[in-house]
Formats: C-alpha cells, structure tokens, sequence
C-alpha cells in the first residue's frame, strides 16, 4: 500500500487500516506434547519450528520479532526450519515435518491438520495491519467508494472474522 500511494495511485484521505491479523503457535493436530507458553517452544515439544523465512516472508519477520521480544530467538536457531512463505510453514506442520509452526491465525484456520495451542503477544512484534483504500485510477470511482462501504458492514465483517481476521472500525 506504501508503494502504490507514494506513485499516487491512491485517492488522498481514503487510506485506512482494515484489518488486523495475530500470529499463533501450531502443532499437528493430533499431537499430545503440551504447550502452554512461547517458552515451552525450547523444550522436547517442539524439536523443529517451521516460520516464514525471517529476514525476507512477512510472517517469519513478525515471529522473529515476536521470538526475540520474548527472549527465544537466540536459543531457538537451531530447531527453526525456515519456509519459502507461510503456507509451506503452515505445510511442514501439517505433514509432520515439523512439531511447531508460527504462522498467522489465518492460516492456521484454512486447516484442519494443525491446532492452534497459542496466540504469540500481539505487543511482541509489529502490529499485523492490512490497509485498505480507494484507487485514483478506478473505472467507477464511486463503486469504489461503495465497496469499501460494503466492507464496514455487519455481513462483512462476520465473513472476515469467520476466517480468522479481527475487523478494525473506520475512523480508528
């Protein structure tokens, strides 16, 4: 969003955070190990922890953040298993490959293969925001407008939520 605003393909004033996201833990779904706090992750529990790559994939990025916040990051390194992107971390621990995952709670809700044992602190790492905002260059400028609309209503924000994402009212 910082980029197509900056070329002024974006309609000034009409930029605003919609949408929010967390990270969590996750473990096959039919694993027995207890996990009860980000600490645990450096104990037998969790011998491979599968993250978006963290210099480079968003997801990775906010769980280093979150993991060096907490204080892991440094004794975690040598149970991470990197991913290309967050579906492939959310994938090593569907198949087993891996015993933890953090991804986005998202994610981790389009499985049924995994379950969710945490929610990582939301002050620990960067706000998860997804920006929305009205086109400069649209077709139907006031389409636009009215869609945007649409997506501040009850009925939409069910659908979000439904799928894992937290609604963040206009105007905030």
């Amino acid at each position: 969003m910082d980029h197509v605003e900056e070329k002024g393909a974006v309609i000034p004033g009409t930029r605003r955070d919609f949408l929010k996201n967390t990270l969590v833990l996750i473990t096959p779904k039919n694993a027995s190990a207890a996990i009860a706090a980000p600490s645990d992750l450096l104990g037998p529990a969790c011998p491979h922890l599968a993250l978006g790559e963290p210099n480079s994939v968003p997801a990775g990025i906010y769980a280093k953040q979150s993991l060096t916040s907490l204080g892991l990051w440094d004794r975690a390194q040598d149970r991470l298993l990197p991913a290309l992107d967050v579906r492939t971390a959310l994938a090593y621990v569907e198949r087993g490959e891996a015993a933890c995952g953090i991804v986005y709670s998202t994610d981790a809700k389009i499985s049924n293969k995994v379950k969710t044992v945490l929610t990582l602190p939301a002050d620990s790492h960067t706000p998860i925001v997804y920006p929305i905002a009205r086109t400069a260059n649209g077709k139907e400028p006031e389409g636009g407008g009215r869609f945007m609309a649409f997506l501040d209503t009850p009925k939409a924000a069910a659908v979000f939520e439904k799928h894992g994402f937290l609604a963040i009212s206009p105007g905030r």
